[in-house]
C-alpha cells in the first residue's frame, strides 16, 4: 500500500471512530439490550522474528448514533464512558516497542480502548498496568460517510515501509487511522545478535 494513496495521518490506536455499543450505557441509563452486541470478541497481532508479538484483543461494540448524540449533550456521562466503557473495551500485550504518532509505547501491558469528542474527533487510547490509570492518548486521523461498518473493527496494516505500520479502525461511517512506527526495525535501532530486521528497500 502505497503511503500517498493512505489518508493524511494524525495517529490509537488503536485506530478510528468507534460509537457505542447499547450495552455500554445499560449501567447509568437503564436501557435494555441484546448480550450479543458486546459477546463479540475480536482480535489483531502482530509478530516480529527477534523481537516478540504485538497483540490487541476488545470487544466489537456496535454502532449506535442515537447514543452518542445523548452522551454528546452531557460531559459527565462522556467523561464516565471514555474513562471506564469505550476506553477499556480491550487489552493489548506488547513485547516491543511501538511509536504510534507522536507517543511511545513501552514492552508491556496495557488496558486498550477508543476515545472521542462531542465534535466527532477520535483517539485510541492506551492505559499501562498494573494500576491501568494514566492514559495515553494518540489522535487519529478521521474519514467520515464511509461504507457504514455495524461493529468496531481494528486493523494493523502493513505499508511500503519496513518500520511503519498503519493503525486503522472502523465503526459506523467513520474510518480512523494512524501511523504506527516500530523501533526494532528501523535501521537505526540496535539489535541483539541474529535479530537484525530486514533491509530497507531502496
Amino acid at each position: 500500500m502505497k503511503r500517498s494513496h493512505r489518508l493524511p495521518l494524525a495517529v490509537v490506536a488503536l485506530v478510528g471512530a468507534t460509537l457505542p455499543a447499547a450495552a455500554a450505557f445499560a449501567p447509568r441509563a437503564g436501557l435494555r439490550h441484546d448480550p450479543r452486541t458486546t459477546a463479540k470478541k475480536l482480535s489483531q497481532g502482530l509478530e516480529i522474528d527477534g523481537a516478540g508479538r504485538f497483540e490487541l484483543d476488545y470487544k466489537a461494540l456496535h454502532y449506535n448514533a442515537d447514543m452518542f448524540q445523548r452522551a454528546s449533550k452531557a460531559k459527565g456521562f462522556m467523561d464516565f464512558l471514555n474513562a471506564e466503557i469505550w476506553g477499556k473495551m480491550g487489552t493489548a500485550k506488547l513485547e516491543f516497542a511501538l511509536a504510534p504518532g507522536e507517543v511511545e509505547l513501552a514492552p508491556g501491558e496495557y488496558r486498550f480502548g477508543i476515545n472521542m469528542t462531542p465534535a466527532e474527533e477520535f483517539s485510541v487510547v492506551f492505559w499501562p498496568g498494573p494500576a491501568f490509570k494514566t492514559k495515553l492518548v494518540i489522535p487519529l486521523a478521521v474519514e467520515r460517510d464511509q461504507k457504514p461498518v455495524p461493529y468496531l473493527t481494528v486493523a494493523l496494516l502493513a505499508t511500503d515501509e519496513v518500520d511503519v505500520f498503519a493503525l486503522e479502525a472502523r465503526c459506523g461511517p467513520f474510518r480512523g487511522t494512524v501511523d504506527v512506527k516500530v523501533p526494532y526495525l528501523s535501521e537505526e535501532h540496535d539489535h541483539p545478535a541474529g535479530g537484525a530486521p530486514p533491509a530497507k528497500k531502496p
